[in-house]
């Protein structure tokens, strides 16, 4: 309880606004990384991956989450829970590129913060893959 008390100070105080763009690129995420969360393995560990929940956050980035909020906020345990995990995607997203395009939040949340990773091969499959995602 104390945690997320803390977590959503910080997110006051980094004036994140639930924009379209966040939005949406949340869903983009959520749908390509889980089917929305109806894949049977979201909540899983598989194939020798670390990647667990909704959208199927590594350990690296609990990590790095919980640098930029210069405090151990985050567990891994908390992948498994959809709105700890939308959490996990702003603080990354709005320190990474507050205010970005959806294809911009996209590419981030798939290849890291590199410019030139975002933008190799693999960044663009997935951004191709979101993009056909969007009604």
């Amino acid at each position: 309880m104390r945690k997320l008390l803390f977590v959503a100070l910080v997110l006051i105080g980094h004036s994140m606004a639930r924009a379209d763009n966040v939005d949406l690129a949340w869903k983009l995420v959520i749908q390509i990384e889980s089917n929305s969360g109806t894949h049977p393995r979201t909540y899983e560990t598989w194939k020798g991956h670390n990647d667990l929940g909704i959208a199927q956050i590594t350990p690296i980035l609990v990590k790095d989450v919980n640098r930029i909020l210069k405090s151990e906020v985050f567990t891994l345990e908390m992948r498994v829970n959809d709105y700890l995990s939308r959490l996990m995607f702003e603080v990354y997203c709005n320190h990474y590129a507050k205010g970005g395009s959806v294809e911009k939040l996209c590419r981030l949340w798939h290849r890291g913060p590199s410019k030139k990773r975002q933008c190799d091969a693999y960044g663009d499959r997935y951004w191709n893959r979101a993009r056909k995602e969007i009604k």
